[in-house]
């Protein structure tokens, strides 16, 4: 599992009033994944994309059962796919320069970006037998 890595970086944001700037830094700290199956997982950075002879990355799932038994999505009887959704949490922090208060930051806490979906369609499972 992966996200594009090029837009995995800190976002900041500034505004200001004339007698401060208060600046917002949302840095990603996490994506999770929510299968489609029931399950999901949580990875600590964006994922490595997949390559051709490689099993796994330090981001991956594996599914029990193919998507055989999902809705069917279009006239075609095998586009039976998991809806599969994925978000990034990113740690929110705060600075503040000028006439502030007193205060000069602080953190807003872990924030979840906007939600992005997709089909996937399984369609064979293999398995594999150790020991």
């Amino acid at each position: 599992l992966w996200v594009d890595g090029a837009q995995w970086h800190p976002y900041t944001a500034t505004a200001n009033d004339g007698f401060k700037a208060v600046t917002a830094t949302a840095a990603p700290s996490s994506v999770t994944w929510a299968m489609g199956d029931g399950h999901a997982t949580t990875c600590a950075g964006p994922g490595v994309p997949w390559r051709p002879g490689v099993d796994q990355s330090y981001c991956s799932y594996t599914y029990a059962t193919s998507s055989v038994h999902q809705a069917q999505v279009s006239s075609d009887v095998n586009n039976r796919p998991y809806p599969v959704s994925v978000v990034v949490t990113y740690e929110v922090t705060w600075t503040c320069a000028g006439q502030c208060g007193g205060v000069a930051g602080g953190t807003v806490g872990p924030v979840n970006g906007p939600i992005s979906q997709m089909p996937l369609v399984v369609g064979e499972i293999q398995t594999v037998v150790t020991g």
